[in-house]
């Protein structure tokens, strides 16, 4: 897949026989579209390890972040250096609740990942992270901790800030307000930001994301 959209979206048009796919297609302007760069989202070692080796970048969605240390980072690492190239970015999603007070972030969080633990790849991953869920899904506190930030408006973004600065890797956050605990609690709640952090130690060929 990756492939198909790297050939169409670099030089123009693909034409492509495989396994899963079977492509002839072109561009309708026929011009290549050199600026936009292939993100993959990745779950698991084996996806973030492909990022590693094909992709412009990889993106993580409620991962916990010492399982983006331990897990995602040394496989696109490998992933990386098996196709002989620098590790790509990571863009790192990360959840916040607009509030100061931690039982009441974990109440309004605790939904949306029981969501997430119902799904077998995310239920495995958790549980890879050393923090399995319930047979129905519900998370623990240390889970809500581990995947979801909480505080004021000043104190959410200060850690952002020492999150980027403090992670080996991660050039970008995209971060996920969970409003209703703002509204709730302050009146107002934390717009979805992208924070860069230090520069990456390469510069990919091209500029805006696609995930696949």
């Amino acid at each position: 897949y990756l492939q198909v959209l790297r050939s169409v979206l670099v030089e123009g048009a693909v034409r492509h026989m495989g396994a899963f796919y079977d492509v002839a297609a072109s561009l309708i302007a026929g011009d290549a579209a050199a600026s936009t760069e292939l993100t993959l989202a990745a779950l698991g070692p084996r996806l973030f390890a492909l990022a590693g080796e094909v992709a412009d970048a990889a993106m993580s969605w409620t991962c916990p972040m010492a399982y983006l240390d331990e897990v995602a980072r040394p496989a696109m690492a490998k992933g990386a250096a098996e196709a002989g190239r620098p590790t790509p970015p990571l863009v790192t999603q990360v959840t916040a609740v607009v509030t100061p007070d931690r039982a009441t972030a974990r109440d309004v969080a605790r939904p949306m990942l029981r969501v997430f633990g119902t799904n077998p790849q995310y239920a495995a991953m958790f549980a890879g992270a050393g923090l399995p869920v319930a047979e129905d899904g519900t998370p623990s506190d240390a889970l809500v901790d581990a995947v979801v930030l909480s505080g004021d408006e000043a104190g959410l973004t200060d850690r952002l800030g020492e999150l980027a600065d403090g992670q080996d890797g991660v050039h970008e956050e995209d971060v996920s307000d969970l409003g209703p605990a703002a509204d709730a609690t302050t009146g107002r709640g934390l717009s979805p930001v992208r924070r860069p952090a230090r520069p990456p130690a390469w510069s990919p060929p091209h500029r805006s994301r696609t995930p696949v």
